[in-house]
């Protein structure tokens, strides 16, 4: 772990090594980043790295390399005072010989406060030798205490490892007598929380939207003693210098069960814009992504986003991808065989309500890892119907574990039961793993936090074209090897996803029929040949006949769930990487949807940028890929030629496409208020989630959060 203390009496190694944001492993070293522009290395290795003629070749001076050598020898000096601290840091029972506490940290991680950790060692030894305990069994009271501080309060045993950390620093940061006279109870944590951390955390987040685009997604959620909730989460870039977007929870609202559209955009409008700097979170608003739900979006126009698209005309509302490839999903899979449906829920409810009958099904597992059929113990899932992609997990559990089921149907099952799982049914079930899985993964795509916008619609247009494909003759019949340009087959199928007339005869002409569907489809799938061959033709027929019916009914309902008609601004956002002649034209057409970041007044020296493109398209191109997979940091390097572009590219990156980081909040939500801690007030519970996820995926802004001026501050107008 990086540690400024390490470095410390070393001048060449301060002014040449420096800590690397959002990732406490890495150090970066600044001749490295000067003479060759890569500079990061793993702080563990950093005297290896300076060892290397690689880094050596930056002393091109003898001064330098005197100074370079006298930092090898401080490295040297700090490793062997390291040394002696581990050796010395052990407490042994002379009557039983030395026993050192297992080391819960590995060696960079032990490069903390070492000149610290000497101080206290000293006092340790001191006290020690006043201490009954140090001399009947080292640590091994402590643990035992500790061990049972954690079995009555009914804590979690994975915590023990933090616990252990937490206690360190603060035998680090604090001297024995502050923790021996330090007090703190129920009150002074739920007066810090609600009126201290909460807050600061809250009106951080807020402050932060009113200096950079952003936009938000929200939906309503349900806590274990029934109380219902409104999260809102923002996208947004952090700085004016970040080139890599965040998601952060903005706050809670607790809402009646059944809210209406236009109750749910007042409680919005209260909360983002309301106050003296909402104006400015108004103009830097640029989307929506929402589950779809009609109290959000309404075909009369009386949804929540409907009113907030009146009020804001140059935003985009998106429906939430994941919600919209699960419905896509339902929709498919009830296109397939029925009786197959219906056994995969037989087999789940079997065992999800008889503990007796997984214990069986455990033991015959048991008995097969003996003889290598199934590799691990697994369970039968439970089915969740209102989840589709919990159908899709229970579905590949039951294959993962079908020789255990097989054994279990055969010994104990009924006649019906012992045909379940027969060889043609799984068959049919590994195709519907199959067609599911790839819908499924790009469910497990879009549920990722902070994609950026060139890479959400690449994926967009590989979904569309991967599906299309099978309809349609788009292409040739290929095996896996073959390259195929997924933009060049989306933007043949372009007019079927956008609906365009006049289409209709053109797509039905190039429709694939029965037999070239199942050529192409053993092409893209060549692992069902052997097992095709033993059924008979009227089984093959069955097989691909319920291929064809799900693969339809998916591309259709891909055609009417994303977001391809109503919300193309999404589509055009790949014209920042300049790949086509109309590039251009569609950074134009950008400019002029989002007023709020380039003003009418600007459109035309927005427009003198654009044109000069057509010029120097080559050469930009070239310059923005050093920007690597982050193309807003290759815009980056061109701010200065094309500012306005630039300012335009920071706001496209912030567009919704999923609203899953706040199923993830709802997730977490249920962790901190359980049915034993069900009286926990709003306040209450809205600074645990702002605290804990400032906490546990900090940026470089929430860093030593307790130790700024605000919020000791807050506290001391608290207490």
């Amino acid at each position: 772990m990086f540690s400024e203390s390490l470095l410390k009496g070393s001048k060449y190694l301060e002014s040449s090594i420096t800590r690397v944001l959002n990732d406490n492993f890495k150090c970066l070293c600044l001749p490295c980043q000067k003479k060759y522009d890569k500079g990061e290395i793993q702080f563990e290795g950093l005297r290896k790295h300076l060892n290397i003629p690689k880094y050596q070749a930056t002393a091109t001076k003898d001064k330098d390399r005197v100074k370079l050598k006298k930092a090898l020898e401080f490295l040297d000096q700090k490793k062997n005072q390291k040394t002696s601290l581990q050796n010395t840091n052990s407490f042994s029972n002379p009557s039983q010989g030395s026993e050192r506490i297992e080391e819960e940290f590995n060696e960079n991680e032990m490069t903390i406060e070492e000149e610290s950790q000497l101080e206290i060692l000293e006092k340790t030894k001191e006290r020690s030798k006043e201490n009954k305990y140090s001399s009947q069994g080292g640590f091994r009271q402590f643990r035992l205490e500790v061990a049972g501080f954690f079995i009555t309060n009914n804590l979690s045993f994975s915590l023990v490892e933090r616990f252990m950390g937490f206690y360190k620093k603060l035998l680090l940061k604090y001297s024995v007598e502050d923790l021996s006279s330090f007090i703190m109870n129920r009150k002074h944590m739920n007066e810090i929380a609600t009126h201290c951390v909460g807050p600061y955390f809250k009106e951080k987040y807020l402050a932060m939207l009113t200096n950079t685009p952003y936009s938000f997604s929200m939906d309503e959620g349900k806590t274990k003693d029934n109380v219902q909730y409104l999260a809102i989460n923002a996208r947004f870039l952090p700085n004016e210098g970040s080139t890599k977007t965040e998601t952060r929870l903005l706050g809670m609202v607790q809402i009646a069960e059944s809210q209406t559209g236009e109750t749910i955009y007042k409680i919005l409008g209260d909360f983002l814009f309301s106050g003296q700097e909402g104006h400015l979170r108004r103009r830097n608003l640029m989307g929506i992504a929402t589950d779809g739900g009609r109290n959000m979006i309404s075909s009369k126009g009386a949804g929540a986003t409907n009113r907030l698209q009146a009020e804001f005309p140059y935003i985009i509302v998106v429906h939430d991808l994941c919600h919209a490839l699960n419905l896509v999903l339902k929709s498919s899979i009830l296109k397939f065989s029925k009786k197959h449906q219906k056994i995969i829920k037989k087999i789940c409810s079997l065992f999800a309500q008889s503990p007796k009958q997984a214990a069986i099904l455990k033991g015959i597992q048991m008995q097969n890892q003996i003889s290598n059929q199934d590799s691990k113990v697994l369970q039968v899932l439970r089915l969740v119907e209102t989840r589709w992609s919990s159908f899709v997990d229970c579905l590949s559990r039951i294959l993962d574990i079908k020789e255990s089921l097989i054994t279990y149907f055969n010994q104990y099952g009924s006649q019906e039961e012992k045909e379940y799982l027969s060889s043609e049914k799984i068959l049919m079930f590994k195709l519907l793993h199959c067609l599911t899985s790839q819908v499924h993964v790009y469910i497990k795509i879009f549920e990722e936090e902070n994609i950026d916008i060139i890479s959400l619609v690449r994926n967009l247009k590989e979904c569309g074209a991967l599906f299309g494909d099978y309809i349609y003759k788009i292409t040739s019949s290929q095996s896996d090897d073959d390259y195929v340009d997924k933009d060049q087959l989306f933007k043949k199928l372009k007019p079927y996803f956008t609906q365009e007339t006049n289409q209709e005869q053109y797509y039905e002409s190039i429709k694939r029929n029965f037999e070239d569907f199942k050529v192409y489809f053993l092409a893209r799938h060549p692992n069902f040949n052997n097992e095709l061959a033993s059924l008979s033709e009227e089984n093959q027929n069955n097989f691909f006949n319920a291929a064809k019916a799900f693969l339809e009914e998916a591309l259709l309902q891909l055609r009417d769930y994303l977001p391809w008609k109503d919300s193309q601004i999404l589509l055009l956002a790949d014209s920042f990487l300049l790949k086509t002649q109309y590039a251009s034209t569609n950074l134009n057409n950008l400019a002029a949807q989002f007023s709020n970041i380039i003003s009418k007044d600007e459109l035309s020296l927005f427009n003198l940028e654009t044109s000069r493109l057509t010029f120097a398209g080559l050469d930009v191109r070239k310059r923005i890929k050093k920007g690597g997979a982050n193309y807003l940091e290759g815009w980056k390097q061109v701010e200065q030629d094309f500012p306005l572009i630039y300012r335009l590219a920071r706001a496209i990156w912030t567009l919704p496409y999923s609203s899953a980081s706040i199923e993830r909040n709802f997730s977490v939500m249920g962790d901190i208020k359980t049915i034993k801690r069900n009286k926990l007030s709003l306040p209450n519970l809205e600074a645990c989630l702002l605290t804990k996820q400032a906490l546990s995926k900090p940026n470089e802004s929430d860093e030593d959060a307790f130790s700024t001026t605000e919020i000791l501050s807050r506290y001391s107008n608290i207490f």
